[in-house]
Order: structure tokens, then C-alpha cells, then sequence
């Protein structure tokens, strides 16, 4: 047999040996892929307890229920659910409520996005002031580069009377703060109409 006729009869099996060399590197390289990102387990979630600090501190936030002014603008804070929630309306709206050992806020911005927001330290002060520092754990709905609210201290003054509100933009704080100063409404008492006089002993009866 002539080395050509040779070369020819091995031909049909060398083949699927080249397929197979060839087809290697590719399961090998398949077999080198990453896995898939595991996705961290959600949070816990926190257990109510009617007499921590969470529930404590709400329980003066309900205080605030009524009519506020910040300069020229009306801001009600109105307790609802049955006395589990307090709205905020005015500038922001604000959903304020216990949560576990701590208070929570969602804001609604005007400008379509959403805050989740949860104090990181609560201060009952010397000088009778409450103060809640709140930091951003949570955003929707937002825009790359928008300067969505970070953090918030509110305080309140002792009495009651006055609210001062500290808020913190930006991605990292660059943005200016803006701070809002509420003042309580005065709500007069409705005035009864004038007692008509009694007629004195002298006078005649009517119609005589």
C-alpha cells in the first residue's frame, strides 16, 4: 500500500479525534465560569416593644398633631392608623412611625423620589429639647445625580411650641443643607355670641 492510500484509510478516524481536541478548550473554559452573585439575605425585622425608646419617643412625636407655620407655609402633622402613623404635610410629605427600637420616616420629595429614613440617635436634651438624628437607608424612584435627602435632626423645642428640621442632600452631603423652622398655629378659642342685656326692673315689658 502506497503512503497516500495510507494517509486516506486514516482520514475517517483521525476526525473525531480533532473535533474533540478542539471542542476541549471550550468545556474547559466553561467549566472555569463564575457563579452567579449570591443576594445577601434581607435584614431582620424588628420586633415592636411598646415601651422602648422607639414607641416612646413616638408617643411625643403625637404631640405635635395640629397646625404649623414655616414662614408662610402651613404644615400639618396629623396622627392616623389608629395612632400608629403621623403624616407630615407641607414642603415634604412625611410618613413618621415607630419601629422597633427606633423611629422611621418615608419621604416623599416633590420631585418624584422616595426616602426611607431611620434615627441613629435620639436625645431627650438637659434643656427639655428632642432631638432625632435620621439617616437615608433606603431610596426609590430616584435619578442618577439628584440630590435626594440624606439625612434629617429635627428637634423639638421644650414646650412644644417650635420644630427646627435640618435636612442634608446629595450623594455626599455636598449639596447644601436646607433648614426649616416651624412655629405652632395659635388656635383661638371660638368666641360666643354677645349676651343680649337683662332687661332692668324699671323698664317696660315689650309691648306695652
Amino acid at each position: 500500500m502506497s503512503a497516500t492510500l495510507a494517509r486516506r484509510a486514516l482520514l475517517p478516524l483521525l476526525a473525531p479525534l480533532a473535533a474533540a481536541a478542539l471542542a476541549a478548550p471550550t468545556t474547559l473554559l466553561g467549566g472555569c465560569r463564575r457563579p452567579p452573585p449570591v443576594t445577601p439575605p434581607p435584614p431582620a425585622p424588628t420586633i415592636r416593644d411598646s415601651g422602648g425608646v422607639g414607641a416612646r419617643t413616638f408617643d411625643r412625636l403625637r404631640e405635635l398633631a395640629g397646625n404649623w407655620l414655616a414662614g408662610e407655609l402651613p404644615v400639618t402633622f396629623e396622627v392616623i392608623s389608629p395612632g400608629n402613623v403621623m403624616v407630615q404635610r407641607g414642603g415634604f410629605f412625611v410618613v413618621w412611625h415607630p419601629d422597633g427600637n427606633s423611629v422611621a420616616a418615608t419621604v416623599f420629595a416633590d420631585e418624584g423620589y422616595r426616602v426611607q429614613m431611620r434615627t441613629t440617635r435620639i436625645a431627650d436634651e438637659p434643656s427639655g429639647e428632642l432631638v432625632l438624628e435620621l439617616a437615608t437607608v433606603d431610596t426609590g424612584n430616584i435619578v442618577p445625580d439628584e440630590p435626594i435627602a440624606r439625612a434629617l435632626t429635627m428637634t423639638v423645642a421644650a414646650g412644644g411650641g417650635q420644630i427646627t428640621q435640618r435636612w442634608s442632600f446629595g450623594q455626599s452631603f455636598d449639596a447644601p443643607p436646607r433648614e426649616i423652622v416651624l412655629s405652632r398655629m395659635e388656635v383661638r378659642p371660638a368666641q360666643a355670641p354677645p349676651t343680649p342685656p337683662s332687661p332692668s326692673p324699671s323698664s317696660p315689658p315689650p309691648g306695652g
